[in-house]
């Protein structure tokens, strides 16, 4: 990822009104492992602004965004292209991005339980 890329995602990240949505991201892909986006373009791009992020992770890539929607969790990445794209998840989100779900009222304390139960993703 060259510095331009770089720069782009980190303004995104101090800047969430600047992240852009790619919805048809996954529809193309053919690989079974990808679930496509089960929200309409304007709710993702509304999840995604209020995604957070653990920062000890955002020092040289792009880190993983997390949203919550109905209890839903939602998975966003960063491409080449200056754009997220999105997918929900069955995995727990790194404990950071838990714990300001929780400061800012996303979750309650027995979701914040329940989350802490999900499976981990493979590193």
């Amino acid at each position: 990822m060259g510095i331009e890329e770089t720069a782009l995602w980190k303004r995104q990240l101090q800047n969430p009104d600047l992240r852009k949505f790619d919805p048809e991201y996954h529809g193309h892909l053919a690989l079974r492992e990808k679930t496509k986006m089960d929200l309409r373009s304007d709710e993702a791009l509304a999840v995604l602004r209020e995604a957070v992020y653990d920062l000890a992770k955002a020092a040289n890539k792009a880190p993983s965004l997390w949203g919550i929607r109905e209890g839903k969790i939602y998975r966003f990445m960063f491409d080449n292209r200056g754009v997220w794209h999105g997918y929900p998840v069955l995995e727990k989100p790194p404990n950071l991005v838990l714990q300001q779900w929780r400061k800012k009222g996303k979750i309650t304390n027995a979701e914040y339980t329940k989350i802490l139960n999900l499976p981990n993703r493979g590193k």
